[in-house]
């Protein structure tokens, strides 16, 4: 039996979700996710990451400033919040009884990959289903990387990122550009 959010509201079910990620800018396809999560869900956590375990890329915007940013393009949800946690998102989910990590899949690579990952969680954490969103169309291509490349270039990213997280680049142009440039020569 499907129980809509009208009838969930008289029971004792409670569903949480969780979205992970580097978010390093924080995209409107990060934020399409955060709003699907929030209307499938009672809770939706966002766990940014400090780092990839073997990942090589620097960090574009600092781990805090990252958290700040995603808080305030969030705000318009009130089932979604964002947290920090440094560990296995099977082990996050199982401690605070979260059964579903939303991710995103811009092409078919990228499914795969998250097949392969949710495959992992779920060797972590036997209970966590992984739901996969297809990025909607024309948002194929939008990724933080896509961002920081448009960023170096002087290229607009106004249809890239929420208001928050432009606005902060734009405050912060000079900066930003110049640590792309180093990252990207260095």
């Amino acid at each position: 039996m499907l129980i809509t959010n009208h009838e969930r509201n008289k029971t004792n079910f409670c569903a949480k979700g969780v979205i992970v990620g580097r978010f390093d800018p924080f995209t409107v396809s990060h934020k399409r996710m955060a709003e699907v999560g929030s209307k499938l869900f009672d809770e939706v956590v966002i766990l940014p990451a400090k780092s990839v375990m073997g990942a090589k890329k620097q960090e574009f915007l600092s781990f805090d400033t990252r958290v700040d940013l995603i808080k305030k393009s969030v705000k318009e949800f009130p089932n979604v919040k964002v947290e920090y946690y440094d560990g296995y998102t099977g082990n996050y989910a199982r401690e605070h009884n979260i059964d579903f990590i939303l991710r995103g899949a811009r092409d078919g690579d990228e499914f795969v990959f998250e097949q392969n990952l949710a495959g992992f969680n779920k060797g972590v954490n036997e209970n966590l289903t992984t739901i996969i969103l297809p990025d909607d169309a024309g948002q194929e291509k939008i990724s933080a990387t896509l961002v920081r490349e448009n960023i170096l270039k002087g290229k607009d990213i106004t249809n890239l990122v929420p208001t928050p997280v432009k606005e902060f680049i734009q405050e912060h142009l000079s900066e930003l550009k110049q640590r792309l440039s180093v990252e990207k020569n260095g």
